[in-house]
C-alpha cells in the first residue's frame, strides 16, 4: 500500500515537472518567435506612487513602435529616469551644478520624452548642439525629464520634490494641447494631497515581487504582447494582428461583465474633448504653483504650447484652443512660445508628425530645437 501511495506521488510529480517544462518551453518558443517575427514594445515605464508613472530605472533596450511600421527606437534611462545615449554607461545627474553653468530644465510629457526618435534626434540633444557649437559666455546645459501620460498635475509633483533640486536657472514647461488640460483634471484628484504634504523622497524602495515584475516586463516580449492587450484604452486601429484576437477576447469579457452588472467597466478609447472652463481653471491654478515655486527659487519660467497634428491647419476650434492656453499665460504673466504659429510659418503642421504615432518625427524635433536656441538666444 506504501509503495502503490509512494509511486502515485510520484508520478504526480513527474507529471507536474513535465507541465512546468512544457510552458517554460513554450514560453521561450514564444518568446524567441515574437523577437525573430513579431517585435513589441518593450515596457521601459513602470507605476509609481507620487507621479502615477516613472521610467524604469537604467532601462537599456530597443523598443518598436506600435504605430509605425518598422520604427525602432534605442532607448536607455539612469536611475533618475532621464534619458542618455544608448551603450554609455549610466550616470547620474548631480543636483549641484556648476556656477558657471545656465541650466535649463525642460518638462512635459511623451513630447519631452522624445521616445520615437533616436537620443541624437531628439530635440533636447540638438538644441544642446546647437549651444555647444555656439558658445557664447556661460556653458548652457540641457536636462530634459518627460514622460508619457504626464501632464502639469505629474510634472508639478515632480518639479517641487525632486526637479527643483536640479535647480535650474530655466524651467521649460511644455504643455500639449491635445490632452493635458483635460488629463489635469483627472490626474490632480489623485495627487494634490500628494502635492499639499509630501516633501521629500522621490524615490521608492519596491518590494522582491515587484522588482521581478518590472525586469520581466522591460525584457520579456510575450509580457509585453499580453500588456499591451490588456491595457485600458489601447486603440484596436492601431493594433497589431497578432494582438487583435486578444483585444477581441478582452472586449468580449468586458461586454459580459457589464450585463451580468458584475463591474462598472470603462470605456477602451481615450476621448479627449476640447478645453472647457474648468479645464482652463484648473490649467491656471497649476501654472500659477508653478509660477510661485519658480519664483522662490529665481528660477525663470517658459511655457512652450505643443499642438497635436488632431488641431489641423487653421480650424476655429484650433485657434480657440490656442486662445485657451495663451490666455492663461497672459493672465499670470508667463512668457510662452507658440509651436503653432512657428510651424505654420516652415510649413504644414503634419509635416512635422509621424503619419500614425502622432509624435514629432525628426523634421519636427530639428524644427523644434532650432525655434527654442532662437528664442533662447534673444533672452
Amino acid at each position: 500500500m506504501i509503495t502503490v501511495v509512494k509511486n502515485s506521488v510520484a508520478n504526480v510529480l513527474k507529471t507536474c515537472l513535465l507541465i512546468v517544462i512544457s510552458l517554460l518551453f513554450s514560453l521561450l518558443l514564444c518568446e524567441g518567435l515574437l523577437r525573430g517575427v513579431f517585435p513589441q514594445r518593450l515596457i521601459y515605464k513602470m507605476g509609481h506612487p507620487l507621479t502615477l508613472s516613472v521610467h524604469i530605472p537604467n532601462f537599456k533596450g530597443v523598443v518598436y513602435n506600435p504605430y509605425e511600421k518598422g520604427l525602432k527606437v534605442k532607448l536607455q534611462f539612469n536611475a533618475q529616469g532621464f534619458r542618455q545615449r544608448y551603450g554609455e554607461p549610466l550616470k547620474r545627474i548631480p543636483y549641484e551644478k556648476d556656477p558657471s553653468t545656465y541650466r535649463i530644465l525642460c518638462l512635459g510629457d511623451s513630447v519631452v520624452e522624445s521616445a520615437q526618435v533616436e537620443w541624437e534626434e531628439s530635440f533636447p540633444v540638438k538644441l544642446q548642439n546647437m549651444f555647444e557649437a555656439n558658445p557664447s559666455g556661460k556653458k548652457v546645459e540641457v536636462l530634459s525629464m518627460g514622460v508619457g501620460g504626464w501632464d502639469q498635475a505629474n510634472e508639478l509633483v515632480y518639479y517641487k520634490i525632486e526637479g527643483a533640486k536640479f535647480r535650474p536657472d530655466l524651467l521649460v514647461l511644455f504643455i500639449f494641447l491635445h490632452n493635458d488640460p483635460g488629463g489635469n483634471l483627472i490626474t490632480w484628484k489623485a495627487l494634490k494631497k500628494i502635492y499639499e504634504s509630501h516633501e521629500s523622497g522621490y524615490f521608492v524602495k519596491r518590494s522582491p515581487l515587484e522588482e521581478a515584475k518590472i525586469y520581466v516586463g522591460s525584457h520579456s516580449y510575450v509580457y509585453s504582447l499580453l500588456k499591451r492587450a490588456s491595457e485600458l484604452g489601447e486603440p484596436e486601429a492601431n493594433a497589431s494582428w497578432i494582438q487583435k484576437p486578444l483585444i477581441a477576447l478582452r472586449e468580449s469579457l468586458r461586454k459580459l461583465q457589464k450585463q451580468m452588472k458584475v463591474v462598472n467597466v470603462p470605456e477602451t478609447t481615450a476621448k479627449h474633448g476640447y478645453p472647457k472652463s474648468r479645464q482652463w481653471e484648473l490649467m491656471e491654478e497649476l501654472l500659477g504653483e508653478f509660477k510661485g515655486l519658480t519664483s522662490r527659487s529665481k528660477t525663470d519660467l517658459l511655457l512652450v504650447i505643443v499642438p497635436g497634428k488632431e488641431t489641423g491647419d487653421g480650424n476655429p476650434e484650433t485657434m480657440a484652443i490656442l486662445d485657451g492656453a495663451r490666455g492663461v499665460a497672459k493672465r499670470l504673466g508667463l512668457s510662452d512660445i507658440d509651436l503653432y504659429s512657428k510651424f505654420r510659418e516652415k510649413g504644414p503642421l503634419s509635416s512635422f508628425y509621424y503619419e500614425k504615432d502622432k509624435h514629432f518625427n525628426v523634421g519636427g524635433h530639428e524644427a523644434v530645437a532650432q525655434i527654442l536656441y532662437e528664442a533662447f538666444s534673444k533672452r
